[in-house]
């Protein structure tokens, strides 16, 4: 959470706003160039804590069967029927949530079309995402479990380099 925070709070500043939607529409009509480092720093952050926050595989494999080594698959393992779709469904809406945060912010435009189009920007945006979480987790392996507070750690590294060039570049 505290590199979610950081990671949102540096991307707000530099959009001027500090209300998410707000931010997405300043970003999307004047893009800080000038605030480029600190906006791919924030862009790393929040797509580890993407990764992270939905249990994909380089922090966690969902098709694994042990319990040791499985964050989400631990609830729902004498789950099932209706009562597995329902979480299941919860985790897919959680992904779909957190990479509309990631598009909004970090990929800011088509907002100025008009509404069908920027829709359909947005989907296509949604699955490039998607696409790249997918790729990752094709060609990499599963962290061991005592890594994964190093990349956690990384992301909230990566979140304040993003608060501190943005201070330091000039605000």
């Amino acid at each position: 959470e505290p590199a979610m925070v950081l990671t949102v709070f540096s991307v707000s500043m530099m959009a001027g706003d500090l209300g998410v939607a707000q931010a997405a529409v300043n970003l999307s009509e004047h893009f800080p160039k000038e605030h480029m480092a600190s906006f791919l720093f924030a862009g790393i952050s929040f797509f580890i804590l993407l990764l992270a926050e939905n249990g994909r595989i380089p922090i966690d494999n969902p098709e694994t069967h042990l319990e040791l080594t499985m964050v989400h698959e631990a609830m729902i393992l004498d789950i099932t029927g209706v009562y597995l779709a329902i979480i299941e469904t919860a985790a897919s809406v959680k992904f779909v949530i957190f990479a509309s945060l990631f598009v909004s912010l970090f990929i800011p435009f088509g907002l100025q079309f008009s509404v069908p189009i920027a829709i359909a920007i947005f989907i296509v945006k949604l699955f490039a995402v998607a696409f790249v979480v997918g790729f990752l987790e094709v060609n990499m392996a599963k962290l061991r479990l005592f890594k994964v507070p190093n990349l956690l750690g990384i992301a909230i590294v990566f979140a304040f380099l993003s608060l501190i060039t943005f201070y330091v570049l000039g605000a």
